[in-house]
């Protein structure tokens, strides 16, 4: 009886509760009173004398919301450029029937098609004459293009703002950019530097595919897919030209060689058989994208010394992606590497972009000289002395920090070419010294350099294992900021290191208690910086040399293991085999343990 009775009364109370109402003013229902919603002030806020606010009809949502996207598996291949306005006497309507426009697609500065409706676009135009079609708007162009060659920069730089990314970079070129108007398919047009001149009329102007420009009639040659040429072009911008510009702020192989590309055959076929090098190594493929550049090579006549010497710098830089350690321990192209660096040594100071080409050959050079048995000579311009004079400042512009960065790389190959010998005087004549007084100078100057580093070369962590780093193999933690930093800083600990162990017996004494004169220092933080590097970006053949090199200093069993770990990290993520070195580490360990 007495359960009935509440269970009457639980549903008397819950019919008898008022009903919560979300109209009420903000104010009462922070405080939790009842309000009667009067507009526009409520008689609670009245009678209190607070200020009385209602929310608003619409409300924003937060950053953390989202809406949920639908998949889709459409791929996109080719890129269609639309500009603001449409020309008159096209028929919309047929438009959308032939394709499914999609809020990307109506976009003014770029849509997407997909392959399959490509070709339902294309169909009606092959029965009648194509239309004559125009370029795209200029500022939609250097918008893309832009935007293309400044994303994935690792060499922590910034793309350089004085370089027109724009087609229309020939001088006195004063068409207006907003005449230029039109779509764009990559398949029939894109535009190039030489179909843009003040003296024509850029609206009618039709322009050729980019894989056809120059292209000489007679040679035939098996197209390369448009799919595959996207994917040695991505690969090229992100994994290649990344390291070939680690010390580049300008980031000469990732922007401007690019850009010539669009102009020259040569240097374009060139470029796709380099990333086909470093993307499918020994695997054939069909075409030979290698033996297409070689022909184009031969049949271009137009080239000038400096593209020449592009060519012979992607060769030798394609040569290293197939196989890093043939590159290495064989002389097969030495001559070609000392004869481009000869004729890149005479224009550095002229030509920027003659220098970029001459310090990139000079790393890899380097990297063949810590490697190998035979006597290598690498010309200078510089020299190493004036590092001493020389200052720079925290937050300098790009030039003073390539400059900073070649300074290390150049004392580097000294202290390897003094390690070799000098039975030609190569460094006695250079310096008009002894050799022991040549020893003195580099060691000065590897000191001038590592204790006068501006702020953008130090590193953001250091730690020791003094610090409270608990670690077996002693290694300290070493990070920076930048691809230049690691290069500089591990190279100029390289250079000591070879310089110490190359010690001649009548040199002095000076410093010798300081850590800068202990081998066990340099490799300690040789290692500790190659550990702690993993970014694809920051690895070039001459930083891998420098780690071999330090690595067999190693002499506890936790060292090799880290070691041994590195490097088939780096391995993997750069994809040079350098298994051959990794075995033979093992066998000088194996051997030292024993002894």
């Amino acid at each position: 009886m007495e359960d009935s009775e509440k269970a009457d009364g639980a549903e008397s109370s819950a019919q008898t509760r008022p009903k919560r109402s979300r109209t009420g003013c903000l104010t009462c229902r922070t405080r939790r009173r009842k309000c009667d919603e009067g507009k526009p002030t409520c008689q609670n806020c009245t009678a209190k004398g607070f200020e009385c606010r209602y929310a608003a009809a619409f409300q924003i949502l937060g950053k953390n919301n989202f809406t949920p996207e639908v998949a889709s598996k459409v791929e996109y291949t080719t890129l269609k450029f639309i500009s603001g306005k449409r020309e008159e006497g096209t028929d919309e309507a047929n438009e959308v029937k032939d394709r499914h426009e999609t809020p990307a697609e109506r976009s003014p500065i770029v849509t997407f098609i997909s392959p399959v409706e490509a070709k339902v676009t294309e169909a009606p135009q092959s029965q009648e004459a194509m239309p004559p079609a125009s370029s795209p708007s200029t500022d939609s162009y250097e918008f893309a293009l832009h935007g293309l060659l400044a994303l994935g920069s690792g060499t922590g730089g910034v793309v350089n703002a004085e370089v027109n990314f724009s087609p229309r970079t020939g001088s006195g070129d004063n068409a207006s950019m907003n005449t230029v108007q039109g779509e764009i398919n990559m398949d029939q047009i894109v535009p190039t530097i030489e179909d843009f001149n003040a003296e024509k009329n850029v609206e009618n102007q039709i322009v050729e595919d980019w894989r056809s420009i120059n292209v000489p009639s007679s040679v035939g040659f098996e197209e390369v897919p448009h799919e595959r040429v996207l994917e040695l072009l991505k690969h090229y911008r992100y994994d290649v030209a990344t390291w070939l510009d680690i010390c580049d702020m300008g980031q000469t192989f990732g922007c401007e060689v690019l850009h010539l590309s669009t102009e020259s055959t040569s240097i374009r076929y060139g470029l796709l058989a380099l990333a086909d090098k470093s993307l499918n190594k020994s695997e054939a493929r069909t075409p030979n994208i290698a033996l297409l550049a070689d022909i184009f090579r031969q049949q271009d006549h137009t080239l000038d010394a400096m593209h020449t010497a592009l060519l012979d710098v992607m060769t030798i830089a394609g040569n290293v992606c197939v196989d890093v350690s043939k590159f290495w321990l064989e002389e097969e192209d030495a001559i070609l590497r000392n004869s481009v660096i000869n004729t890149l040594f005479l224009e550095i100071g002229n030509n920027s972009f003659a220098s970029s080409m001459y310090w990139l050959l000079v790393r890899l050079q380097l990297s063949v000289a810590l490697m190998s048995s035979f006597t290598h000579r690498i010309p200078l311009q510089i020299p190493i002395t004036m590092v001493a004079t020389r200052t720079f400042f925290s937050g300098a512009n790009a030039d003073d920090v390539s400059q900073y960065t070649h300074d290390a790389v150049a004392l580097c190959v000294d202290a390897a070419m003094y390690c070799q010998g000098d039975e030609d005087k190569w460094l006695q004549q250079r310096y008009a010294q002894t050799r022991a007084d040549i020893w003195g100078t580099l060691v000065r100057g590897f000191e001038k350099w590592f204790t006068s580093r501006p702020q953008d070369f130090q590193a953001i962590i250091e730690l020791y294992p003094r610090d409270g780093r608990r670690s077996e193999d002693e290694f300290p933690t070493l990070v920076f900021s930048s691809g230049a930093a690691i290069l500089a800083n591990q190279l100029c600990h390289t250079g000591m290191l070879l310089l110490l162990q190359n010690k001649p017996r009548f040199a002095g004494q000076a410093n010798s208690n300081s850590p800068f004169m202990s081998t066990l220092w340099h490799t300690h933080r040789v290692c500790g910086i190659g550990i702690n590097n993993d970014r694809r970006e920051c690895w070039d053949p001459c930083l891998l040399a420098s780690l071999l090199v330090a690595a067999r200093m190693a002499t506890h069993q936790s060292q090799h293991i880290i070691i041994l770990s590195t490097l088939e990290g780096i391995q993997k993520l750069t994809g040079w085999d350098i298994s051959h070195h990794l075995n033979n580490l093992r066998t000088e360990w194996r051997l030292a343990e024993a002894w």
